[in-house]
């Protein structure tokens, strides 16, 4: 995934998935993230994007359940 490319409101291919942004990218102490959500089957994980700049991005995500 290429970090600059992910735009609040749009989908970004996330593997066979799809990665949808809730919000803009935000710089905060020099590290970019961005906010959305993966929708996979019954389940959505939250999802936070961490850029140092360089379009190096890590996932970090949190699982929830629709029940």
């Amino acid at each position: 995934m290429i970090f600059s490319e992910i735009v609040e409101g749009n989908c970004v291919q996330y593997g066979d998935r799809q990665f949808v942004a809730t919000t803009a990218a935000q710089n905060e102490y020099g590290v970019y993230f961005v906010d959305g959500f993966i929708v996979d089957g019954d389940f959505i994980t939250n999802a936070r994007w961490f850029s140092n700049g360089d379009d190096v991005v890590q996932l970090i995500t949190e699982k929830y359940e629709l029940i």
